[in-house]
């Protein structure tokens, strides 16, 4: 099971599963099934595929760039307080 945004002619990945116990996970279901998505994301004329944030290998050994998550902290002059973005 895969599921999928589609913005702006990119496709990103929102989430992925698949069943691991024996016997399938001697086949690499999970690794078909990214490739086929992939494929046929390329193959519909989609500019890019996003994995999203993570640094799982699967992402890595596909992925042909690999950009930071940034985290910003701002102060609220009124109360002193910070809240993240």
């Amino acid at each position: 099971m895969t599921s999928f945004l589609l913005f702006k002619n990119t496709l990103y990945l929102i989430q992925r599963g698949f069943d691991n116990s024996p016997p399938y996970n001697e086949y690499g279901l999970g690794n078909m099934l990214l490739y086929y998505v992939v494929k046929e994301a390329i193959d519909s004329g989609l500019n890019s595929y996003d994995f999203l944030r993570g640094d799982e290998s699967y992402k890595l050994r596909t992925a042909n760039h690999v950009r930071e998550n940034k985290k910003i902290i701002y102060k609220i002059r009124a109360e002193n307080q910070y809240l993240p973005l």
